[in-house]
């Protein structure tokens, strides 16, 4: 929160990679066994994988199996190229398709994490609106869940841009959409042109199907085509009648999909761990910390159902909730207030209704009722005990995008990287697949984090941890524009410049970044241009955000981005400009 309520989230997962991984086209395969594997499958089925050209560095991913934690890989356009284990030369591809769809991010045998199923779409251009990996998912009793054997059936089965499952009758007419052979393993039908082709490359090039045929209309070169669209264990078929010989069936782009989905758009060492997510802050539940615990609906207040479908409608599909510690827990170690947490509980049930994922916001500065975590008032044990209690409750909840361990934690003297480690061990004990956002000393700000979080490195078993940072533009980072644009020193890349340290830092520690809370005032223009500048600089660099902030009680408040008078504010017209990836 912006010095009252200031802040940017910047998540960082700590996932290793090689130095410097650029995203420019790769110089050579990233080993000779990779080589190998490419030569081969392109002399069965040209562009079974893409150029060269057209792939990513090689680089390291975590994976529990492979000597070290680490596997080597590299990204191709069409799929991905993985060496766990170098001594035995054997390449794999992995169950892309299946991560994508589920948004189980697998990272060992036995081991995976969860985030959201990707909303990139599923074949034709990047900027078609869909279907996507993630409709697919919505519609999974439709097209993901076993069924019949249906031999000599028609495919005319069709999702739409939207998500909507249709009927696309001329494809009743087609004999490539008749259902040829089924894959008794998944349980799902094979369309004839898919059949024939997978013959051809290999069951183990492209796997069993995981989902039912169906039609969409793409568009492809800027061209809209009707096609047939088959999602197997590895790789994406795509059957365009219109295409000439050989190119009616095509392997999707699901290396190029993958990619955009779990690093976004920027580098390795600057991308969120599964595209990126914009949102917005919606605060409430924090105000009156002079009055605890309060009186709810007096002193303090909940979002509504009215501004999660405000903000749905707007595209900021996340949320970041803050409250305090001591209205949820009234003394260390005891209980959770049940009262508190049904109201918490009531936000992420109406988030979960509308497909928005919320961010847990303990939003105490590193205090409990003013001492310092870290001090004989608050051992560590006590915020590890409840962070468990926190994460037992909500443990297998698929409307949780990340635990915000804490708020701006600020003059701690050295504490803090000690009790960040307590709270994602107290986490770890109960829950090992949501995210954990770790907030950095100075009130995490992003222009001094450099020299603030020298020391702050915490473990994690499940290597799903994310570092948060806040970033302001006034004079002081503060957030509070006590003074206008040029009283502050104010010019149009001022954000670009705060920012750059942490984003260094990112690149210097191969990690990931999410910026939580940044924000201006609605009352001069010039302030818009640098939250759009400042927002560029996170799309280039594949880091997401949560906006600060909305909620019901802030009146006028000059950077709040509420409705007034049935009108969006100015800096909606920016948000809306950079959303989730």
């Amino acid at each position: 929160m912006a010095r009252q309520h200031l802040g940017i989230l910047i998540a960082v997962a700590l996932i290793a990679v090689l130095p410097d991984m650029p995203l420019s086209a790769a110089s050579a395969f990233a080993d000779p066994a990779f080589q190998v594997q490419w030569q081969a499958d392109e002399a069965i089925t040209p562009n079974s994988w893409g150029p060269v050209a057209l792939a990513k560095e090689g680089g390291r991913e975590p994976y529990k199996e492979a000597p070290g934690g680490q596997r080597l890989i590299q990204y191709f356009d069409k799929a991905r190229m993985e060496l766990t284990n170098r001594s035995t030369g054997t390449v794999t591809s992995g169950l892309l398709a299946t991560e994508l769809i589920t948004g189980n991010v697998q990272v060992g045998d036995y081991s995976f994490n969860q985030i959201q199923p990707a909303n990139v779409p599923v074949a034709g251009d990047p900027d078609n609106i869909g279907p996507t990996y993630a409709s697919i998912h919505a519609n999974a009793a439709r097209l993901l869940a076993g069924t019949a054997s249906a031999p000599n059936a028609r495919t005319t089965r069709s999702l739409g841009a939207t998500g909507t499952i249709g009927t696309f009758a001329d494809g009743a007419s087609d004999p490539q959409a008749t259902i040829a052979t089924y894959d008794t393993d998944t349980g799902h039908n094979v369309a004839a042109a898919f059949a024939t082709f997978r013959n051809k490359v290999t069951l183990l090039n492209i796997g069993f199907a995981i989902s039912e045929p169906f039609w969409s209309n793409v568009k492809v070169a800027g061209t809209e085509k009707d096609a047939l669209i088959q999602v197997f264990q590895r790789r994406v078929l795509t059957y365009t009648p219109t295409n000439p010989d050989p190119f009616k069936v095509e392997f999707g782009n699901i290396g190029q999909h993958y990619y955009r989905w779990r690093y976004g758009s920027g580098t390795f060492a600057g991308a969120a761990t599964s595209g990126y997510r914009r949102g917005v802050a919606l605060a409430g539940a924090e105000f009156a910390a002079d009055k605890l615990p309060g009186v709810y609906g007096t002193d303090y207040t909940y979002p509504t159902a009215a501004e999660l479908d405000y903000y749905k409608g707007k595209g900021l599909t996340l949320i970041r909730l803050p409250f305090r510690w001591e209205r949820v827990q009234s003394g260390l170690n005891a209980p959770l207030d049940s009262a508190e947490l049904g109201r918490i509980d009531a936000v992420v049930v109406a988030a979960r209704a509308r497909n928005i994922q919320v961010i847990l916001d303990v939003h105490n500065y590193a205090r409990y009722y003013g001492e310092v975590i870290g001090s004989a008032a608050v051992p560590d044990a006590a915020f590890a005990d409840f962070w468990r209690k926190i994460a037992d409750h909500y443990k297998g909840e698929s409307a949780i995008y990340a635990y915000g361990l804490m708020n701006e934690p600020h003059d701690t003297a050295g504490r803090w990287p000690q009790a960040a480690q307590a709270g994602v061990n107290g986490i770890r004990a109960v829950d090992r697949t949501h995210t954990i956002l770790v907030a950095g000393d100075c009130w995490s700000g992003a222009w001094s984090w450099q020299a603030c979080n020298a020391t702050l490195a915490v473990t994690d078993p499940a290597s799903n941890v994310l570092y948060e940072a806040h970033q302001y533009f006034d004079a002081d980072s503060s957030g509070t524009y006590a003074q206008g644009y040029d009283a502050s020193g104010a010019y149009p890349t001022v954000g670009v410049d705060r920012v750059k340290p942490f984003v260094t830092w990112l690149q210097q520690h191969h990690a990931y970044g999410f910026l939580g809370e940044y924000g201006v005032p609605g009352n001069d223009s010039r302030w818009l241009t640098v939250l759009d500048n400042f927002l560029s600089y996170l799309d280039a660099n594949g880091i997401g955000g949560t906006y600060w902030a909305g909620g019901p009680w802030w009146e006028d408040y000059s950077l709040s981005v509420e409705v007034r008078n049935r009108k969006d504010r100015p800096q909606m017209i920016v948000l809306v400009k950079h959303l989730s990836r």
